[in-house]
């Protein structure tokens, strides 16, 4: 039985709250940061790239914290495949390689993209995480594109069929103040908002679980230890969900198409404050992983 969205609130008294660290599987160093800051910090879950070039280490490693949620990071752009690129030719570039993502949304809005080849390498993401023993609980995806109407009608088709009844909502309240980052991230993060907004009725009618806050959207690059204690401080009733990206920086980070480098190691260290830590305890935050959250959910539903 899936859980709505809407209902959410009202079964889940308290503060509960998900960290998730995502581009697990990218590189070495990424997973080491993540494991790392779940074993002696405060993530509580990973989204896993299945597209990643450390794909295989970041499984190997997963396999000694049972207890870390794992969400599939699926990936469209930027990565190499899953599938051969023989059987997805409109949907990577010349050298094979899944494109940018610009050059990706024109060609997905101007219906040059085939939705059989979309679909094939969707599948084929989710069922390499899961043939390596793994149980994803919820999905996300890189750069938000889930919640692109083409796609996010694939990804809510789809998920039944995997047993996966949880998507990130990166639906953020708009910041109060905003600071020189904020300002800079604002032409990135508000379209992403907008397309949140409008997603969450389709979630709701799916019946798919998503939590009630999100933060995360504006301060992606900035998560000091500064920044996330004034999270924790005003964190609302209900679920919320945390984006984070810590990582150590090393050679495979610096030759990926990311523009996020040393400051996935602030937040690194961030997430393994002890005055973190003090400070969730204190307030009587729960950590928890999708997983749990929907499970507490579930019985609330049924009491």
């Amino acid at each position: 039985m899936f859980v709505r969205g809407e209902d959410v609130s009202e079964r889940a008294a308290g503060k509960y709250l998900i960290v998730t660290a995502d581009d697990f599987g990218l590189t070495p160093g990424i997973n080491r940061a993540i494991l790392e800051a779940h074993a002696c910090g405060i993530v509580t879950s990973a989204s896993l790239m299945a597209v990643g070039a450390a794909f295989e280490d970041a499984i190997s490693r997963a396999r000694a914290f049972p207890r870390l949620g794992i969400g599939v990071h699926l990936t469209w752009v930027e990565e190499r495949p899953v599938s051969s690129p023989k059987q997805i030719p409109s949907l990577v570039d010349e050298e094979g390689r899944l494109p940018r993502v610009l050059p990706f949304l024109l060609r997905l809005q101007t219906g040059r993209i085939r939705e059989d080849e979309l679909e094939r390498e969707t599948r084929a993401q989710l069922e390499r995480v899961i043939a390596a023993g793994l149980r994803p609980t919820y999905v996300d995806s890189h750069k938000h594109l889930h919640l692109y109407p083409p796609l996010l009608r694939l990804v809510l088709r789809l998920l039944p069929e995997y047993g996966i009844r949880t998507v990130r909502l990166p639906h953020e309240r708009f910041p109060w103040r905003l600071s020189q980052h904020l300002w800079r991230r604002l032409p990135r993060a508000l379209p992403i908002r907008l397309l949140a907004g409008r997603a969450r009725r389709k979630l709701r009618e799916a019946g798919i679980f998503f939590p009630d806050h999100f933060f995360g959207l504006f301060h992606t690059g900035a998560l000091t230890e500064a920044v996330l204690l004034a999270l924790l401080r005003r964190l609302p009733d209900g679920v919320s969900e945390l984006l984070c990206h810590p990582g150590i920086v090393d050679e495979s980070l610096t030759r990926t198409r990311t523009r996020l480098r040393l400051c996935r190691e602030v937040e690194w260290r961030a997430l393994m404050s002890p005055v973190l830590r003090e400070e969730i305890h204190r307030r009587g935050i729960h950590l928890v992983t999708y997983d749990e959250a929907l499970f507490r959910w579930a019985v609330r539903s049924r009491a």
